[in-house]
This record gives structure tokens, C-alpha cells and sequence, in this order.
């Protein structure tokens, strides 16, 4: 559910039925990473799948990933990449 714009720390506290403090510390605990580093990471691996296994346009893409904001989106993905989300799927459709 990570990709549905609905979800966010709080909804995962309310799901493990706990505080956001609580629930933010045993995830950090059972997995290493925060609650919003594995929203971001999953969001991620579904911009990167669907641009590598998809022609859905970008805009498309970014609002199935689960993002609000097309910009945020785009930054995000340079920053992790250090390209755009245009070249890195010509990228990964040259190594097929």
C-alpha cells in the first residue's frame, strides 16, 4: 500500500494499532530504516518498474507511485539517479 496516497506514517500507526512515536521506533527497530524511508523506497521501485516495463506517460507513472506532486516526484528521482525520469527510461529500454 505504499504507493497509495492515503498512506503515511500516521495510517501505519493507526495500523499497527500505536502512537506514530511507537510505531516509528519499533519499525526502526524491526527494519533498520524509518516508516517514511520505506514509503519513499517502495514509491521509488514502482516509478523505476514502471518506467522500464511500461509506455505510460510519466505524469501517469509519478500519480500511480503514489506522489501528490509531480515536481516532488521528479526531484526525488534526479536526486537518487542523477538523471531525469525521460532518461533513465531510455536508458534501461537501450540495455534490453
Amino acid at each position: 500500500n505504499a504507493c497509495s496516497r492515503t498512506i503515511d506514517i500516521d495510517a501505519v500507526a493507526e495500523r499497527m494499532k500505536c502512537s506514530r512515536r511507537l510505531a516509528t521506533l519499533l519499525f526502526r527497530k524491526k527494519t533498520g530504516h524509518t516508516i517514511l524511508d520505506e514509503i519513499r523506497s517502495r514509491r521509488f521501485e514502482k516509478i523505476c518498474e514502471l518506467l522500464s516495463q511500461t509506455a505510460l506517460p510519466i505524469s501517469t507513472i509519478i500519480d500511480q507511485s503514489g506522489y501528490a506532486s509531480e515536481s516532488f516526484a521528479k526531484r526525488l528521482f534526479r536526486k537518487n539517479t542523477g538523471t531525469t525520469m525521460r532518461e533513465w527510461r531510455k536508458l534501461q529500454n537501450n540495455r534490453n
